[in-house]
């Protein structure tokens, strides 16, 4: 457990930085985690965008069919070229980060800088 005796006169015995361009697991130095914690900044996100409701597709350039999608089965939906109006959207993004997963790993679901900051 951290004390706030180890933040305000303990001092920090360690501080290891760095970044990943992809998820996966950092080793690092030892650290006693009950006196560690970790600061990530994410340095991507990951989403989409869903249509609903009653939307237009306007067409791209003048060779294309208006309002014909190509491709699609009965379990996959066709694909459509163009900028979607009308109807609403949801926007889901996620950020990245990094956590201490032992006393000598960091496990980063995506690209982050991290500072693993280690108290006496």
């Amino acid at each position: 457990m951290l004390l706030m005796s180890d933040l305000m006169g303990g001092g920090i015995k360690s501080v290891q930085a760095g970044s990943v361009l992809a998820a996966g697991t950092v080793t690092i130095t030892s650290v006693n985690t009950a006196k560690t914690f970790v600061i990530s900044v994410s340095k991507g996100s990951a989403g989409y965008v869903a249509a609903r409701g009653t939307v237009t597709l306007a067409p791209i350039g003048l060779t294309q069919n208006l309002g014909v999608a190509t491709g699609g089965s009965s379990t996959t939906p066709p694909s459509y070229t163009g900028p979607i109006t009308g109807g609403t959207t949801d926007l889901t993004v996620a950020a990245y980060s990094g956590k201490l997963i032992s006393s000598t790993q960091l496990q980063c679901d995506g690209p982050c800088e991290y500072q693993v900051v280690e108290f006496r």
